[in-house]
């Protein structure tokens, strides 16, 4: 008897026999960053805006919370320490709006955050939100080109980064 074995097959028969399964997709790794920087509940600190430069990656909050603590504040690429600055929150704006890329988009949905290369004419399969993240209509999300990290945040949530190099 001549039995024809098909390659699939045949692969599908080995890693049965190895034991190895499929690996299931690892969720991304979005890391908090706030408390680093912030005192306190990450909640009260009052957000209104986040912008980060696409170069060199410099991370921008506008801060209209309580007491000593409005202002803008900024951290290296990483944000991973905030401090106050003299910019104001439009010079801030205005200089991130000069190196941006209007082909290169970001699109916050419920599914997860999808990417687009060609200025929105194709679109990625959205990358996972952070655990227990729900989106609503003041949710931010920035890029740092530089260092191909993602930033996302909503007001009265936590900062997160997701560095997307390895």
């Amino acid at each position: 008897m001549n039995t024809r074995v098909r390659p699939r097959s045949s692969l599908a028969l080995l890693a049965f026999l190895l034991g190895v399964a499929p690996v299931a997709a690892e969720p991304p790794e979005w890391q908090p960053v706030l408390a680093r920087s912030f005192k306190g509940d990450v909640k009260d600190i009052g957000v209104t805006s986040l912008v980060v430069y696409r170069n060199p990656g410099c991370v921008f909050l506008q801060v209209e919370g309580k007491g000593d603590g409005k202002g803008v504040y900024c951290s290296a690429p990483g944000g991973t320490a905030f401090k106050r600055v003299a910019e104001t929150w439009e010079e801030v704006c205005a200089h991130a709006a000069k190196s941006h890329d209007s082909k290169h988009r970001f699109e916050v949905t419920g599914a997860g955050i999808k990417e687009s290369l060609d200025g929105g004419a194709t679109w990625s399969k959205p990358i996972p939100l952070p655990r227990d993240f729900v989106t609503t209509a003041d949710t931010w999300v920035q890029h740092d080109a530089t260092n191909d990290v993602l930033y996302l945040m909503k007001k009265g949530s936590d900062l997160y980064k997701l560095a997307r190099r390895k």
